[in-house]
C-alpha cells in the first residue's frame, strides 16, 4: 500500500480499540468505514460467501480445517 502512496494511519491499542477508533475517524472524515459489523454486515456476508465458494471450487471439497484470527477477549 505504501508503494502505491497510500496514507497509512497507525492507531495504538488492541484490535477492538483500533476498530472503534478507526470507525470514529472514518465517520468524522467522511470516509467509507470498512470495519466489521454495522452497515457493512450484508457486504461482508456476501464476501465471505464468495471466498467459501472459491475455496470449494479450488479444493473440490470443503476444507477439513479452517484457521482465522480471533480478537482477544472473546473466548
Amino acid at each position: 500500500m505504501e508503494r502505491l502512496n497510500a496514507e497509512i494511519i497507525r492507531l495504538p491499542g488492541s484490535y477492538e480499540d483500533v476498530v472503534v477508533e478507526s470507525s470514529k475517524l472514518a465517520s468524522g472524515s467522511g470516509w467509507y468505514d470498512a470495519n466489521p459489523g454495522g452497515s457493512n454486515t450484508p457486504l461482508q456476508i456476501s464476501a465471505y460467501s464468495q471466498i467459501a465458494v472459491e475455496i470449494f471450487e479450488d479444493l473440490g471439497d470443503a476444507p477439513k480445517f479452517c484457521a482465522f484470527p480471533y480478537p482477544t477477549g472473546h473466548l
